[in-house]
């Protein structure tokens, strides 16, 4: 991940491809049963939480997918944070076109630079792994305390630093380079062809970067069974119905929870 004079550049790259990925964005999620799966979980979860009347911020809103969803189910306004102007546009324009604009707004910043916004929110979510391509973690957490009350949530999916299926596969003697890979202090991801720095984080190293300011009320695995990138190589495609159901069961057990691809977990602030 970059140093500290290196942020803008660092930013920058980050802008240009998600602007350039926003139009395939959703296609190449909804084509993996896997990720369909993810963002099934992280929606009904944030809907869990939810209140009629709740103020809410999404940190790295992408396509506004989420926040879409969001909307139509509670009818509550959505602040959002994005990095790339091409996702800031794309968003704006898709939850116009469904007639909810009037409800969201799209502030083109990074997330560290939240607690600039000047209010303060009852839910602050962010799924499908931005914090791990956030490096200044320090400067978020500040932000998030200044923007956050007690009693306020945060719900936050990141990649994680073990997954229990990848784990098994890599028994065979095929996948241990992405096994090791999880672990390294930088992880190059591919996004729609491109490569992005990042850093993949434990459940343990996120309830430690939170601290004393939060308690964990819920920690879910996400994936525990089969990594989205596996999802294509799955030749029987009626499986996949079967595969989502017994991850979303395993998710939810004590260990396996802290094991999946990715790792959901809503904090509350106290």
């Amino acid at each position: 991940m970059p140093t500290a004079h290196d942020l803008e550049g660092y930013y920058q790259h980050i802008d240009d491809v998600f602007s350039r990925a926003a139009v395939i964005y959703d296609w190449k999620i909804q084509a993996n049963f896997v990720n369909r799966s993810i963002r099934s979980v992280e929606i009904r979860t944030l809907l869990k939480y939810s209140r009629p009347g709740m103020s809410v911020l999404e940190l790295g809103h992408g396509t506004g997918e989420e926040a879409l969803k969001y909307i139509k189910e509670t009818g509550n306004r959505v602040t959002g944070i994005d990095v790339a102007r091409g996702m800031a546009e794309f968003a704006r324009d898709k939850i116009a076109r469904n007639g909810l604009g009037h409800l969201f707004q799209s502030n083109v910043i990074p997330a560290s630079r939240m607690g600039e916004l000047g209010e303060t929110f009852d839910i602050v979510y962010s799924f499908n792994g931005l914090i791990n391509t956030e490096p200044d973690m320090e400067k978020l957490i500040d932000g998030l305390l200044k923007i956050t009350h007690r009693g306020s949530f945060f719900i936050v999916s990141f990649r994680n630093t073990s997954c229990f299926g990848e784990t098994i596969i890599s028994m065979s003697g095929r996948g241990r380079r992405a096994v090791r890979a999880r672990k390294a202090n930088e992880v190059n991801v591919e996004v729609v062809g491109e490569k992005v720095a990042s850093r993949y984080y434990s459940s343990f190293e996120i309830r430690k970067i939170l601290g004393k300011n939060f308690r964990i009320r819920e920690t879910l695995g996400l994936a525990v069974l089969f990594p989205p990138y596996l999802a294509d190589k799955l030749s029987q495609r009626h499986l996949s119905s079967l595969i989502s159901f017994a991850d979303r069961l395993m998710g939810r057990l004590p260990v396996l929870n802290c094991l999946g691809d990715e790792v959901l977990i809503v904090a509350e602030r106290i």
